[in-house]
């Protein structure tokens, strides 16, 4: 599910699902948008439990205020994991970091798993599943190697020089 694709050119969760769609995505694809009923040709859902389906990963693009909402909501609907790519956190104030315990102290207790938030998200290349659930404009080649950086720009500049050299990349 990508929760916080918007209508507006250049978001980050619309940026997501392109990417999604663009890339091959081997499984099905949710929106989650509290009013629209349809974005880039495919269908909105006003909530994660309104989709009707076993929903397993959650991308989720929402401002940080929403995120606690988003999460909890994911935890009641039997979602496994949620990529927040929100920031806002423990990276700007005290009270961001609050936040971030409070959002660590749910996933937690209802056993989910999270990276997050304030990440780029995650990439397996695999061409069995082919999950572009980032905002990274480049795909690489499917291969051997992973990678995970604290840094969103290394992250970038590390997919970007992989795909130049044709180095295979298995995860992200």
């Amino acid at each position: 599910a990508v929760i916080g694709a918007s209508r507006r050119e250049g978001g980050i969760g619309r940026a997501i699902l392109a990417n999604l769609k663009r890339c091959g995505f081997r499984g099905s694809i949710f929106q989650i948008h509290p009013e629209a009923r349809e974005l880039e040709g495919l269908a909105c859902f006003p909530n994660v439990g309104a989709t009707g389906h076993k929903v397993d990963l959650a991308i989720v693009a929402v401002p940080a205020s929403a995120v606690e909402g988003v999460v909890s909501e994911c935890a009641r609907a039997g979602v496994r994991g949620v990529v927040v790519i929100s920031s806002g956190f423990a990276e700007v104030s005290a009270e961001g970091r609050l936040a971030q315990d409070r959002l660590r102290h749910l996933v937690r207790s209802a056993g989910m798993r999270m990276v997050g938030p304030n990440c780029m998200g995650v990439l397996n290349a695999d061409p069995a599943v082919s999950l572009n659930a980032t905002f990274a404009p480049t795909w690489p080649p499917s291969g051997n190697v992973s990678i995970l950086t604290q840094s969103g720009a290394l992250g970038l500049a590390m997919l970007d020089h992989a795909a130049s050299l044709n180095i295979g990349i298995a995860g992200f």
